[in-house]
């Protein structure tokens, strides 16, 4: 078996495994600090799963950031994207050495304007008329963890707010 086939497979039940684990702690969040208390400031993974549909989404990050948050038309080729399970779906996925900080920046607006997020404020309507969830992996390693991202985006699907 080559060496490629061997990382695929390891990568595959990696893969599955960090799934297995983020589906397992998922946890609805209401406000900033129950999301402090939960969400460390390792390094790891982190997904953020709404109801809230993406055109509503949309409208209020303009009001809320007054930029115009774009979506991706369509996935990357041979990807789908994700999709609702029981009116849920993951909105946006990624990857950071302090994820505690990455999230409050997307579901509580914090951080530079300039900064690339969704810039939720979940605590406010018309955020608050729906439910967020949080899920995330701890795992300080960059470019494991960006492998992990990559192959989860690819496997379970896109998230429309990620762009790249």
């Amino acid at each position: 078996m080559a060496d490629t086939d061997k990382l695929k497979t390891l990568l595959d039940t990696v893969g599955e495994q960090v799934e297995k684990e983020r589906k397992a702690i998922r946890k609805k969040i209401f406000t900033r600090q129950e999301l402090i208390n939960f969400v460390p400031t390792t390094g790891g993974l982190y997904w953020i799963e709404t109801d809230m549909p993406d055109d509503k989404l949309l409208t209020a990050i303009k009001i809320t950031t007054g930029k115009n948050k774009r979506i991706r038309k369509s996935p990357p080729k041979d990807v789908g994207f994700t999709q609702a399970k029981k009116g849920f779906k993951v909105v946006y996925s990624g990857t950071r050495s302090n994820i505690q900080s990455r999230l409050l920046e997307h579901l509580f607006n914090e951080g530079n304007a300039n900064t690339g997020k969704l810039g939720c404020e979940i605590e406010d309507t018309p955020f608050s008329k729906y439910e967020w969830y949080v899920s995330f992996y701890k795992l300080e390693n960059d470019p494991v963890r960006i492998a992990i991202e990559s192959w989860w985006r690819l496997n379970v699907g896109w998230p429309p707010f990620c762009l790249r």
